[in-house]
């Protein structure tokens, strides 16, 4: 099984410039943690010290936005993870 990841500009840096990533997990959680796994430095702009998705990081499948809870959400062969740094403001 493979899922890409798309790596965003913000992230790169700690990626080794990388903009994806092919990722074997069975969820999302579990290809997003083989990405911190794999770029350590990258945990401090996706997780919290607990662990837990950053609140100002989107997660979209295949396109559309998961909510914190749904990240043990099954993945397919040539699915697509993107990591989104949410913007706020007004």
């Amino acid at each position: 099984m493979s899922v890409t990841i798309n790596i965003p500009p913000f992230i790169q840096n700690f990626t080794d410039k990388k903009g994806e990533m092919v990722a074997t997990g069975k969820t999302v959680i579990e290809c997003l943690t083989e990405l911190v796994e794999h770029f350590p430095r990258s945990k401090e702009y996706i997780f919290n010290e607990q662990g837990k998705l950053l609140s100002h990081i989107g997660i979209f499948l295949n396109g559309d936005s998961l909510m914190t809870e749904e990240l043990g959400q099954e993945v397919h062969d040539g699915d697509h993870l993107a990591i989104v740094n949410l913007v706020a403001g007004g």
